[in-house]
């Protein structure tokens, strides 16, 4: 299993000094019923765009590949496309 925090954020700061706007998500990513196959799973952790269905599945390339697939879509989402990306793995393996 592996985790990634990855947060969107612009350029602009409220009065707290918080990125505006500001997008996280988790991502949990683990084996799936097939060899070298992966699920990951996207969860919202702050208001804003989300994915639906909030699971991706891979058939190939294992959980590596299917992270980095849900990150691919999160990037795609049209509120996140002109945002930038901060990726936290410090938590990548459980």
């Amino acid at each position: 299993m592996q985790r990634c925090l990855v947060t969107f954020y612009g350029d602009k700061q409220d009065s707290y000094g918080i990125p505006i706007p500001m997008y996280v998500y988790l991502i949990y990513s683990t084996e799936w019923e097939m060899p070298d196959s992966g699920m990951a799973v996207v969860t919202q952790l702050t208001d804003g765009p989300s994915l639906s269905p909030p699971y991706i599945i891979s058939l190939s390339g294992g959980i590596k590949s299917v992270e980095q697939k849900a990150i691919a879509v999160l990037e795609r989402l049209p509120a996140n496309m002109e945002l930038k990306k901060l990726e936290d793995r410090s938590c990548s393996i459980g």
